[in-house]
């Protein structure tokens, strides 16, 4: 939605699989919270849900239609050197900790 995300993906969905909220990672306690608050907007505002959802739907589309070319390969052989210079051989992934966010929280 942003351009940018992770994992695991989270997606709320309306009933035609139009998407009207979506995050990355959710401690349990929080993901259940959202469902609940999911639910509640379904029952009190179902009108704004399906409306956020058609919103977003459009947005996104309108996101991959807007997409540049290919890349060169100059371009692409920089970006893989920058990666390369910020890659964590011995822990894996891309910069330093945290890799993924503790369950703790």
């Amino acid at each position: 939605m942003n351009g940018s995300g992770g994992w695991p993906l989270t997606v709320l969905l309306t009933p035609d699989q139009k998407p009207f909220w979506a995050g990355t990672y959710l401690p349990k306690p929080q993901l259940l919270q959202l469902v609940d608050e999911a639910a509640r907007l379904w029952r009190e505002d179902r009108v704004g849900v399906l409306s956020a959802g058609e919103a977003l739907t459009a947005h996104l589309r309108q996101a991959t239609q807007n997409r540049p070319g290919t890349p060169s390969r100059e371009l692409v052989q920089r970006a893989v050197s920058q990666f390369a210079q910020s890659f964590d051989a011995r822990w894996g992934g891309f910069g330093p900790a945290p890799k993924f966010p503790p369950d703790t929280i």
